[in-house]
């Protein structure tokens, strides 16, 4: 399933300050993931992407995506798998003259079906047989 959000990054932004923004996704693995960098960025734009504390893109934390005038994609490989199933971007531009806005395309594989929580009187009849 193929996921698109923006996030507008105003000019000025701070690193420590970040402009962010939630994409929602599915119970899945995130394959492949592109990132579209406006004409007039000139790398003054960095974007990174986190899921909780885990930053997700790119791999190395502390590392962000700095690019102009491209759409550019690589593989990624990682589960969406704990709730919240959301992604936030974080972008800056401290360098920047103007807000640029920068698209995120998303592709997750959702043919995993998401496990299913136990009932409590799932639990309980788990546990007694355990505790026999």
């Amino acid at each position: 399933m193929l996921y698109t959000q923006t996030i507008t990054v105003p000019a000025g932004t701070s690193a420590l300050e970040p402009a962010t923004q939630d994409m929602a996704l599915s119970y899945g693995t995130l394959r492949n993931a592109w990132v579209h960098f406006p004409p007039g960025c000139r790398g003054t734009v960095s974007l990174a992407v986190f899921h909780r504390l885990q930053q997700v893109i790119p791999a190395t934390p502390g590392e962000s995506l700095a690019l102009d005038d491209v759409l550019y994609g690589f593989p990624v490989g990682y589960p969406i798998d704990s709730l919240p199933y959301t992604l936030q971007l974080r972008g800056w531009s401290p360098d920047a003259a103007f807000a640029h806005t920068l698209t995120v395309y998303l592709d997750v594989d959702v043919s995993v079906a998401e496990p299913t929580p136990l009932t409590p009187g799932q639990l309980m009849g788990f546990l007694s047989g355990i505790l026999e």
